[in-house]
């Protein structure tokens, strides 16, 4: 087990990111088996492949989910954003 979490890991692959963040917590292991499902689920009653979206594709998500709980933040405060 150790050295696939270290590859996945190691290999920037997002569904190691997943499966494998925090290796400590409580919440960890639920949420991954729970992405695995979704994956498992998907393959076999639609009958699609796992697509690997890359880190950039995940990183972009981010900040746009990150931009747009700042601009709900700053519209509580009676702010408006401008960009640089």
């Amino acid at each position: 087990m150790i050295r696939r979490s270290a590859y996945l890991t190691a290999a920037s692959v997002v569904l190691g990111s997943v499966l494998f963040a925090g290796c400590g917590g409580s919440d960890d292991p639920p949420a991954g088996a729970h992405k695995l499902a979704q994956l498992f689920y998907r393959m076999l009653k639609f009958g699609e492949t796992y697509v690997e979206r890359g880190q950039t594709y995940y990183e972009t998500k981010y900040k746009e989910r990150l931009l747009r709980n700042l601009n709900r933040r700053a519209k509580e405060f009676g702010l408006q954003l401008a960009p640089l």
